[in-house]
């Protein structure tokens, strides 16, 4: 079994533990309504929104070129010594992701501003 635990994993399993179960094991089989499309398209919105007013000049964590390649971005941005924000931040230790929408490193001090929708 090679998965790992994320805030949407768990937001999932509340709402429905089979859906959980479909998104681990047999994704193929998910369809998504067109109002879980239009929530999909709000929360991308509402996440360049927050990017300009909440933190403006920060840096996106792309996912173009994969998971792995964002980890270690967001991981050689971490170890720099600048104060820096980044947007899409991505971490994993063991089995436990987690990508903040806006991760804000401030001297000895790193902020998480994370959105409660999935």
């Amino acid at each position: 079994m090679n998965w790992t635990l994320s805030k949407s994993r768990i937001l999932s399993f509340l709402q429905c533990p089979k859906r959980l179960y479909l998104e681990v094991h047999h994704r193929n089989l998910m369809k998504y309504s067109s109002s879980s499309e239009i929530a999909f398209r709000m929360g991308n919105e509402v996440g360049e929104i927050a990017q300009k007013v909440l933190m403006p000049g920060g840096i996106l964590i792309e996912y173009d070129r994969g998971l792995r390649k964002a980890i270690e971005t967001t991981h050689k941005y971490l170890n720099d010594l600048f104060d820096l924000t980044l947007y899409e931040a991505t971490l994993q230790t063991q089995n436990i992701q987690v990508l903040a929408d806006l991760l804000a490193k401030e001297k000895d001090f790193i902020h998480v501003v994370e959105s409660l929708a999935g």
